[in-house]
C-alpha cells in the first residue's frame, strides 16, 4: 500500500506546514508586543497591518489544508475501492482454481 503511505506523508507535511505558519505567527506576535511596549504610538498602525496580513495568510493556509484533506479523502476512498476489487478478484481466482475441470 505505497499510495496509503504517500497519503500519510502528505497529511504529515500539511500538518507540519500548518504548525510552521502558526509558529511564525507566534514569533511575529511576540516581536510586535515587545516593540509596542517600547513605542506604542508608532507601532499601532504596523500592528494592525501585520495582524491583518497574518490573518489572511492563516485563512489561506487553512483553506489549502481543507482542500488538500478533501482531495486526500477522495483518493483514500478510491484506493480502498481498488483494494476491495483486488481482494474480490483474488478470492474469485482462488475459488476458480479449486473447481474441478
Amino acid at each position: 500500500m505505497e499510495l496509503k503511505q504517500l497519503l500519510d506523508t502528505i497529511r504529515e507535511e500539511t500538518a507540519s506546514s500548518h504548525a510552521e505558519t502558526r509558529q511564525q505567527f507566534v514569533v511575529a506576535t511576540d516581536r510586535i508586543r515587545r516593540e509596542f511596549a517600547v513605542n506604542p504610538e508608532g507601532l499601532q498602525h504596523e500592528l494592525i497591518l501585520v495582524t491583518e496580513s497574518l490573518r489572511r495568510e492563516i485563512q489561506a493556509v487553512a483553506k489549502g489544508v481543507t482542500i488538500a484533506n478533501g482531495r486526500l479523502d477522495r483518493i483514500d476512498m478510491k484506493v480502498d475501492k481498488i483494494a476491495d476489487h483486488g481482494a474480490r478478484l483474488t478470492r474469485l481466482e482462488a475459488a476458480a482454481s479449486r473447481r474441478p475441470r
